[in-house]
């Protein structure tokens, strides 16, 4: 019984004594797992990020060409407007609505607003058709067919209207009627022709469609007409305003003063276009 006894200590001491040998887990093992999940996720996430570059590539493409392609039609659309409002504002000096208003308003007796109007509208349209067919045809009819150059005709038309502007200056008026002679439609002449389509109009028409272009021309010209046209459907109230206040007269004549400045400019143009190739070649 003892040696029974003894067997079973020796063999629970040797199980114990098998136990203790084997070897724990260490905890470095035990954090490789987790460690080798964490390295997974990195490279999934970077395969992730390269793909989503990868599809990506051809937008930022496009939108970086869309961004400098962009810029020259900012710049061009900036430059088209700027040529617009200064052309449409030199046709509308050259134009003068203030002429319109001391005709329209003096006539006697007084137009009714019907009258107004249809004076007001056949004046514009023929006006309009007239510089529009110019600016359109009328560089190919003084180059091609008449043998004039751009320069003469400024200088021409500087004349003429230098001569306008100096009568407004001196009389206050733009035009003048002959009492004695009988009444009728000035809708056509003098109103559409000289006043509207006059030729100053009619240099600057034909000289700005060679150098900016004959569709900013034809804009600017339409602008110009139709502002005119809408102060000459007013120019029965503003004539009585003017005239209530005395303003009138020294208003014209300002204007003449303008008119007559901007002649002079056209001439100095003309002129100045004519030296340049005739000093270049003697150089």
């Amino acid at each position: 019984m003892e040696i029974i006894v003894k067997e079973k200590r020796k063999c629970v001491i040797h199980v114990a004594v098998e136990q203790e040998r084997k070897p724990k887990p260490s905890p470095k093992r035990a954090q490789r797992k987790p460690a080798k999940r964490n390295n997974d996720n990195v490279v999934a996430a970077r395969d992730f990020i390269l793909k989503q570059s990868l599809a990506m590539a051809p937008i930022v493409s496009c939108v970086t060409a869309a961004t400098i392609n962009v810029v020259p039609h900012t710049t061009i659309t900036v430059m088209s407007i700027d040529t617009f409002v200064q052309t449409s504002l030199y046709f509308l000096a050259l134009i003068n609505p203030a002429s319109k208003v001391l005709i329209l308003s003096s006539i006697q007796p007084p137009y009714s607003k019907r009258e107004l109007l249809k004076v007001s509208t056949r004046a514009t349209f023929a006006a309009l058709l007239i510089l529009l067919s110019l600016s359109v045809i009328g560089y190919f009819l003084l180059k091609k067919i008449f043998q004039v150059e751009i320069y003469s005709l400024q200088v021409a038309g500087g004349i003429i209207l230098f001569i306008i502007g100096l009568t407004a200056v001196r009389k206050g008026r733009f035009y003048e009627q002959d009492p004695q002679a009988p009444s009728m439609d000035i809708s056509i002449v003098p109103l559409a022709a000289p006043l509207i389509a006059g030729p100053g109009t009619i240099t600057a028409a034909i000289s700005f469609s060679s150098t900016h272009g004959v569709s900013i021309t034809i804009l600017s010209l339409t602008t110009a007409i139709m502002i005119n046209f809408v102060v000459m459907l007013s120019s029965l109230w503003i004539g009585k305003t003017l005239e209530r206040f005395r303003v009138f007269g020294p208003l014209i004549r300002i204007a003449g003063l303008i008119v007559a400045a901007v002649a002079v400019q056209m001439v100095l143009t003309g002129i100045s276009q004519w030296l340049t190739p005739v000093l270049s070649a003697t150089k």
